[in-house]
């Protein structure tokens, strides 16, 4: 999508988008700001590609993710999906709990805060 692109900063990904492929922000390294639609179902890869999706995304970035029920990261990919990514994420104030329990999310628990707590 956005594959290593170092001069990129702001992304919003449209409603309406289900899933985020694979290596989709890597080495974003400029990257300030990211929203994530509230249709946000989960994470994939490609055949043979890996999950290292935020790769390198600096903690500067502040992603707004407006899903409700926190998209899935693959069980094989583990952590891989937040591979080296340093960016805050901030989600529904009512799905905080549920953000930090779920599967691959529950490994960066201090980089997921409520959107309340959002300042831009």
């Amino acid at each position: 999508m956005f594959y290593n692109d170092t001069k990129l900063e702001k992304v919003i990904i449209q409603e309406g988008v289900t899933t985020i492929v694979g290596t989709s922000f890597y080495n974003n390294n400029s990257l300030k700001y990211l929203e994530l639609p509230s249709t946000l179902m989960g994470f994939t890869a490609y055949s043979g590609q890996n999950y290292n999706t935020f790769f390198e995304v600096p903690s500067s970035c502040k992603a707004i993710c407006k899903a409700i029920v926190p998209p899935t990261v693959p069980v094989t990919a583990g952590l891989n999906v937040f591979n080296r990514s340093h960016l805050h994420f901030y989600v529904p104030d009512n799905s905080l709990n549920d953000y930090k329990a779920a599967n691959g999310w529950n490994g960066i628990t201090s980089m997921i805060h409520p959107i309340s707590e959002y300042t831009g």
